[in-house]
């Protein structure tokens, strides 16, 4: 089961208001909820349908989606799922300061518990009227772009630090000149889409803007559903846009709910999974898969973001914080 934004309102209002008690006692032993981003609803219901059918049918895996930034806020108030995966590393942090789930859930799991990932490139109309290459076009050139808002969105926020990235080193770490073109850039946005599916809908559905910042399974979501001719740009590089994932401390399940979970994210993390995965155009860390898929995935050099901005705690407090590089951008 898939909750939207308003069937999730809805069900946290009863979950707080009504209930007066966590999520984990009005849900079944045979029932779990997992919190995602914006952009995973698609890959997680199949990963899960072929999980049940592997396992038992009997089990209900409820499926939250929202932008990141929305999603963790719903959790610190007081929606207790057994499962988060979210699209931004500052977002879990927050989530572990609180006790939600542990301190070390980088450690836990694979590839610092990551299942797969994805890479920011850029969508133009058809014939790329604009000419856009690199990032730096974006700043250069008189477009109009669409973009998730990063204040709800944790794609939007990956873009934001993209884009601040490739302006520092453009402009040899000149804080105030990055901020200043990062302004200019973000009037120019003539929408507040809240997640990066609504981006998708504005610039897809509404005809708005030159160009679509976006990952790269998001493109591929669209591309495979209509004949429309976009064209997807590969810049020089992107950010790693790793999708992480935790159980949570929160509740306490039986043994036999325990197993379960615990074997569902191990399936998550297995080349079974991973072709999947890839099938929905997110990109996997096993290697092999990878080599076999390289004419669906270009080639893209990505970048660690903690190496050029510091640790997700301190992007989190200089970028993301209420007095931050963020808001005074967006002011």
């Amino acid at each position: 089961m898939v909750y939207g934004d308003r069937e999730m309102k809805i069900f946290l209002f009863f979950l707080v208001f009504a209930m007066g008690t966590s999520c984990q006692k009005i849900r079944s032993e045979k029932e779990f909820l997992h919190v995602s981003f914006d952009t995973s609803r698609e890959v997680f219901r199949k990963l899960n349908q072929k999980f049940l059918d592997k396992e038992d049918k009997s089990y209900h895996i409820h499926q939250s989606h929202g932008g990141s930034s929305r999603q963790t806020g719903l959790i610190l108030s007081g929606l207790s799922p057994d499962i988060i995966s979210l699209s931004i590393p500052s977002d879990m942090e927050r989530i572990a300061d609180e006790n939600i789930i542990p301190k070390n859930w980088r450690e836990i799991y694979p590839h610092h518990s990551s299942p797969f990932y994805s890479v920011l490139i850029i969508v133009t109309r058809n014939g790329n009227p604009y000419g856009i290459q690199t990032w730096n076009d974006l700043f250069d050139k008189p477009i109009i772009p669409i973009l998730p808002d990063p204040k709800t969105s944790g794609t939007g926020k990956m873009i934001f630090l993209n884009l601040y990235s490739t302006l520092l080193e453009k402009h040899g770490n000149d804080r105030s000149l990055a901020i200043k073109k990062l302004k200019e850039f973000y009037k120019r946005v003539p929408t507040g889409d809240t997640t990066s599916r609504n981006a998708l809908t504005s610039f897809r559905k509404n005809g708005l803007g030159d160009i679509l910042i976006t990952w790269e399974s998001e493109y591929f979501l669209f591309r495979d559903q209509e004949n429309l001719s976009y064209q997807p740009v590969y810049p020089e590089s992107s950010i790693y846009g790793e999708i992480v994932l935790s159980k949570t401390l929160i509740n306490q399940p039986g043994e036999t709910k325990t197993n379960f979970i615990e074997n569902y994210i191990q399936f998550v993390f297995s080349p079974e999974a991973a072709e999947i995965i890839t099938e929905s155009g997110f990109r996997t860390h096993h290697e092999s898969i990878m080599l076999r898929k390289a004419d669906i995935f270009p080639k893209i050099h990505t970048f660690d973001i903690e190496a050029s901005l510091g640790s997700w705690n301190t992007i989190q407090k200089e970028i993301f914080s209420a007095s931050g590089i963020m808001n005074r951008v967006l002011q």
